[in-house]
């Protein structure tokens, strides 16, 4: 769980800066100490101390052949929105390198603990062998710690920032790779952001049967570019068992996300249906509908526990719901607005205790001739 959530923070932390640059309208990354290289078949992302390299899909690929059905003009606003992003993660993930090198050496550290005790253990138990057997495992055992030797001597020389710099090259391929896999939408995006929820987990499945799911309730923050808007929603998933590659998956607990979003977000689309999966790797998760595309990390306190949890793979339906959505534009009326999925019975359920909270205080200050009703019904 440790290991998935040091991997959220900088996801997150990319996501947030890559803001910006997705809301410009040029194709050129204004990114000091940063520089974004385009070619034919590969993108260069050049740092002051490093060059991280992501190649294009290989011809006649699935992602390829995607991205070649592409219209010109979708094909160049694609590129343009993969460099102004992958530029701004590879920002983010250089401030917090050192912390990706110091966990690596923590998690050796921890298994050179363990090793330790399980040679402990066999150093006593080998006590009570006969004398002849006891060389022979003795003559063994040396030669496994020479080369646990050479290894550990190898792994010295790797130093933090090298270990660092090979854990965000994967990242970014990784982020990468979900960019390209949903090319189409990424290209008619509008919307950009982060996203964070938490919920309770429990499902079961063989193949196509199995029962159970994911009820979650998070938060979002994007930039709209067609409104040029700050977006904050609250949503609630509902997530059904579909199937696993697996033999058999079981999970139950509380599960947390975090990632990015990206979204061609129309005018009152309030709810979303799809499909999410779970695969035993990083990024931890992915969720896609026809207008919206999430992909992060995934992690809780679960049965299996982490990491064991983390390595399960299956795929669920997706009912998502917007339940209130905020934006915040100079060029609006009014400069707020709030779109709503709830009822009105519903929505006066949790409008009214704040109502109520908001009129007591002026009363309370401002004496009951101040006393206005804050909100219109």
């Amino acid at each position: 769980m440790v290991r998935r959530l040091t991997f959220a923070l900088p996801l997150l932390a990319a996501s947030l800066m890559a803001l910006p640059a997705y809301a410009q309208t040029e194709i050129e990354i204004d990114a000091p100490k940063a520089e974004t290289v385009q070619s034919a078949e590969r993108l260069e992302i050049k740092m002051a101390s490093r060059v991280y390299t992501l190649e294009d899909p290989k011809p006649g690929s699935a992602e390829r052949v995607n991205f070649e059905q592409l219209s010109q003009e979708e094909q160049k606003v694609f590129m343009r929105n993969r460099g102004a992003f992958l530029t701004q993660a590879a920002k983010a993930l250089q401030m917090l390198k050192y912390g990706f090198g110091l966990g690596s050496v923590v998690k050796e550290k921890i298994k050179f603990g363990i090793r330790s005790l399980k040679d402990e253990s066999a150093r006593i138990a080998m006590n009570e062998l006969d004398p002849l057997v006891r060389a022979d495992v003795a003559r063994a055992r040396d030669l496994e710690m020479e080369k646990r030797a050479e290894e550990n001597e190898r792994r010295l020389q790797t130093t933090l920032k090298q270990r660092s710099e090979t854990i965000i090259q994967g990242f970014l391929h990784g982020l990468d790779q979900k960019l390209w896999s949903q090319a189409l939408l990424f290209a008619h995006s509008n919307e950009f952001g982060v996203m964070a929820s938490g919920g309770l987990e429990m499902l079961a499945g063989m193949d196509k049967k199995g029962w159970g799911g994911l009820f979650d309730i998070g938060i979002s923050i994007g930039y709209n570019r067609d409104t040029h808007a700050l977006a904050i929603q609250i949503y609630r998933d509902f997530e059904k068992f579909q199937s696993t590659t697996m033999k058999a998956v079981f999970v139950a607990g509380i599960l947390g996300k975090a990632g990015m979003y990206m979204s061609n977000q129309r005018p009152g689309e309030m709810a979303r249906h799809g499909i999410s999966f779970y695969p035993p790797m990083i990024p931890g998760y992915s969720a896609m509908t026809p207008s919206q595309f999430q992909t992060g990390l995934s992690t809780g306190l679960t049965w299996p526990p982490s990491p064991l949890g983390d390595l399960l793979t299956y795929t669920n339906t997706l009912d998502n719901k917007v339940l209130l959505r905020f934006t915040f534009s100079p060029m609006m009326k009014g400069f707020v607005r709030m779109e709503t999925g709830l009822g009105l019975s519903t929505l006066r359920f949790f409008v009214s205790p704040v109502e109520k909270a908001i009129n007591s205080l002026r009363t309370l200050f401002f004496g009951s001739r101040l006393c206005g009703r804050v909100f219109l019904h």
